[in-house]
């Protein structure tokens, strides 16, 4: 089954001013599923203006935005910002890719031998590891330093366990992954929770001087991989993140949420500002995205998404100046700020 991907603009003023947003793909791994379709491995992925995919030949291409490194030429910053053709990461030493996902000035990537490789920016530990240098120069804004243009490297698992699926978003700095265990693991900027519930660190160690090795970071940002408790000991058979929060469709087919519930991110009907560790939803789901509400009419799968301001259940009526492309024959898409990518099951001619 062959692939090729393209792009679709949106008029980003058409968008309410002053929010972002941001999204990747969805998950999809339940029982029956062939490893390797295009309707179970994401192969493309963006989120702030970084857009990168998987090829045939399990190389990985990205381009635009690079500022942390995000793009992992082995070059960013101050000139190196974006790019506009599509450039290859390097410092995988010949390993193949199946699966990646683009974060907040970062980027994972999952092997053909299910490990995870992430790099770019870390300054909420969306690596999987502690990159930061304390700063100790006192005063500034920023408290963690040298945290940008990291190399691709593995993240590691409690027991060496294989990777399934990941997701990442653009608007918080996390990354969550399913594990062979059916266990979820997540980890980066957790202050509303999104990372593992309510599990915070220390405002000493959290913000105001980063714990330099260990797993805690800015904006309580945890650098190495959190285990989120899942009700009834349940596995999950997908998972997605969303700004401040996070969920997962079990392996019963319920959906478990946690983080912030404001803006209604939980689906409870609540819109204030406060953290709460899950909440669950009695209806039966294979697959969930939490940032992108289209729908593929002939997959017989629908997204489910809410966030203030964006929609309120459509399929893309909400987002002005933006009208559904003819669907068929498309498997996999990612949305992003003001544009979104597609992967057709045939290429293009």
């Amino acid at each position: 089954m062959s692939a090729s991907t393209f792009q679709m603009e949106i008029e980003g003023g058409e968008l309410e001013e002053g929010m972002e947003k941001s999204a990747t793909h969805e998950s999809i791994n339940f029982q029956g599923f062939t490893p390797g379709s295009i309707y179970t491995d994401a192969t493309i992925s963006n989120a702030r203006g970084t857009v990168c995919y998987v090829r045939h030949d399990g190389t990985i291409g990205c381009w635009g935005a690079n500022d942390n490194g995000q793009l992992a030429t082995g070059y960013s910053g101050w000139g190196m910002e974006r790019t506009h053709s599509v450039e290859d990461i390097i410092g995988v030493g010949g390993l193949q890719f199946r699966e990646v996902a683009v974060g907040h000035m970062s980027a994972c990537a999952i092997t053909e031998g299910d490990e995870l490789y992430c790099w770019g920016g870390g300054q909420y530990g969306q690596l999987g590891r502690s990159v930061c240098v304390e700063n100790t120069t006192g005063g500034g804004f920023y408290h963690c330093r040298h945290a940008m243009n990291k190399p691709p490297q593995k993240v590691n698992f409690t027991n060496n366990e294989s990777v399934l699926t990941i997701s990442g978003t653009g608007g918080s700095g996390h990354f969550c992954a399913i594990l062979e265990t059916g266990k979820v693991m997540c980890w980066g900027h957790n202050l509303h929770g999104q990372v593992n519930g309510n599990d915070f660190c220390s405002q000493l160690t959290s913000y105001a001087i980063p714990a330099v090795g260990d797993d805690c970071n800015w904006n309580n940002g945890k650098t190495r991989p959190q285990m989120v408790p899942l009700p009834g000991n349940r596995s999950a058979i997908a998972v997605t993140t969303g700004d401040r929060h996070s969920c997962a469709v079990l392996d019963n087919n319920s959906v478990y949420c946690w983080g912030s519930t404001l803006a209604g991110r939980m689906g409870l009907g609540e819109d204030h500002f406060t953290t709460v560790t899950t909440s669950s939803w009695d209806v039966s789901m294979s697959s969930i995205e939490v940032e992108n509400p289209d729908a593929f009419p002939d997959s017989g799968y629908a997204v489910l998404g809410w966030r203030e301001g964006y929609w309120s259940g459509k399929s893309g009526n909400n987002l002005t100046g933006f009208e559904l492309v003819d669907t068929e024959g498309v498997g996999t898409i990612a949305a992003g700020t003001y544009i979104a990518n597609a992967i057709q099951r045939e290429p293009i001619h």
